[in-house]
């Protein structure tokens, strides 16, 4: 091990008179940032699992951008304070202030990727959890720390931490990580969880979410201890459409409350909505057309089964058909051929026809015999960032503007990418469904209009300009395929959106 002595920090360096220099402090600066972007680089490689599809490079590269942005940020406000310092050097203490953010930067990132890939890795479904969940995803995390630029949420950053899985070795937690967590949760429980549009309740629910069940439930019983039992249940039911609590930690936590079929039904679906990410990992393994095997096309045994049941099936149910239409040479009417339809041989040949049918679309038996599952989960996501998302208000103000322009609009934007870009499918539009394009369209809308092109005359683009500047989004895909799923736009997107927006009964 070297001695330190030999190999002076290059902070205290840049304070020594014989390198009085800005340069030398700006470009020491520059490589700490370096270094620590590419820290967490390596701890992402680390744990990656090769999923080899286009859109799954895309997703890495995006997550690698979000876990960097704290020190993007910081590394912008640095250069803010050398201007601010007019060729004076800056203070030690302002250089221990960045270095302090510069750690937790790679520390949040670094135990963030830890905990995500805890369970086999960054693979297709934690990757998919890093992007889209409202609890989980890679830009909460992101933002707090941008949010405590000034040292004021230090003791929540603590907190995040200690949930990531960091007990404080070799950092500024102390060994009494846990209690020092649970004290400041339950802290900000109590100062905001009944502030209507907090900007902390989306990292508070972030933190009780990554947090092991132990002391989850243990904060959870204390603040809710000496509550009515109305306030139990309404703060139990907004953790649970967060996707906190499930229906079993429910039932632990409000032991005196029966819950009916019902309501049981209803934890699960939100419960469901929020940690069941199958479908978007199931996305991320699909190659784009024309960029497959051939092979992968060939026909198969299971093809060939389908082919044949699908050719067995059909010729029973037209056999039957035609041979109750035609009798003795004679036609005698569809309503024979009907009743010969629905006889038992018929009626299960039908059935294994829908059956196969079913088996190769992309729809299932729950959809087809309960209704639309995916509209179901998409109103419980929009009524979850009703509810956890800080930016909330400025989002529903830019959808409610001109009697619902702003709705109607960004619907139009998601339509076009998903059709020009994704063919189809919104997943492969991801790269442009971003605010800089969708910033980039209200522009042209509003040239558009200007030379008498615009698509609506009724539509003010610049209000709708100004208004969407001011959410300052870090992503709008959420958004987006909340929208597309449950066809908010167009006539109909006032009445979809307010009628999504309320609780079912």
């Amino acid at each position: 091990m070297s001695n330190p002595a030999e190999k002076p920090d290059p902070l205290k360096k840049v304070n020594d008179p014989k390198y009085a220099d800005t340069k030398v402090q700006i470009l020491d600066q520059q490589d700490r940032t370096e270094k620590s972007m590419k820290e967490i680089e390596a701890a992402y490689d680390t744990e990656a699992r090769k999923i080899r599809t286009p859109m799954a490079d895309y997703q890495a590269a995006n997550l690698l951008s979000v876990l960097t942005l704290p020190l993007k940020k910081l590394g912008e406000e640095i250069w803010q304070d050398m201007l601010d310092a007019k060729d004076k050097l800056l203070s030690e203490d302002i250089m221990t202030k960045h270095e302090k953010r510069r750690k937790a930067a790679v520390d949040t990132a670094i135990f963030y990727i830890k905990k995500m890939a805890s369970e086999g890795g960054l693979n297709a479904e934690a990757v998919s959890r890093m992007v889209s969940d409202q609890n989980r995803k890679a830009s909460r995390a992101a933002d707090l720390l941008i949010l405590n630029k000034d040292g004021k949420y230090d003791d929540l950053v603590d907190a995040m931490l200690f949930s990531l899985g960091h007990t404080g070795e070799s950092s500024s937690l102390t060994a009494g990580a846990q209690p020092k967590a649970e004290k400041t949760i339950l802290k900000y429980l109590k100062s905001d969880f009944d502030k209507p549009n907090s900007d902390l309740m989306p990292f508070v629910w972030s933190i009780l979410s990554f947090m092991e069940k132990d002391p989850k439930i243990a904060i959870t019983k204390a603040y809710l201890k000496g509550k009515p039992a109305a306030k139990v249940e309404e703060f139990l039911q907004r953790g649970n459409a967060m996707g906190v609590f499930s229906g079993e930690e429910m039932k632990e936590l409000n032991p005196t409350k029966k819950y009916t079929e019902q309501d049981v039904k209803d934890q699960q679906i939100n419960w469901a909505a929020q940690n069941d990410f199958k479908k978007q990992a199931a996305a991320l393994g699909i190659t784009p057309y024309g960029t497959e095997n051939a092979a992968g096309k060939m026909i198969t045994i299971r093809n060939a089964i389908l082919l044949f049941v699908k050719l067995g099936a059909g010729a029973t149910v037209i056999g039957n058909f035609m041979t109750g239409a035609w009798q003795g040479g004679k036609f005698q009417g569809f309503g024979k051929a009907v009743k010969r339809v629905t006889n038992p041989q018929s009626l299960g040949a039908l059935g294994l026809l829908t059956a196969v049918t079913v088996f190769e679309s992309k729809k299932t038996f729950d959809q087809l015999l309960y209704g639309n599952k995916d509209q179901e989960e998409a109103a419980v996501k929009l009524r979850k960032e009703k509810k956890g998302n800080g930016k909330w208000t400025k989002w529903d103000s830019f959808f409610r503007a001109g009697d619902f322009a702003g709705a109607r609009v960004f619907f139009d934007f998601v339509s076009i990418n998903k059709s020009k870009i994704g063919g189809g499918d919104i997943d492969k539009a991801a790269g442009n469904i971003i605010p800089s394009q969708f910033g980039k369209y209200l522009e042209g809308m509003i040239e558009r209009k200007k030379i008498g092109k615009g698509d609506d005359d009724n539509v003010d683009y610049a209000a709708l300009k100004l208004a969407f500047d001011k959410i300052k989004p870090e992503e709008i895909m959420s958004f987006a395929k909340i929208f597309d799923t449950l066809n908010i736009g167009g006539k109909n997107a006032k009445d979809e959106y307010e009628k999504h927006l309320k609780e079912p009964k």
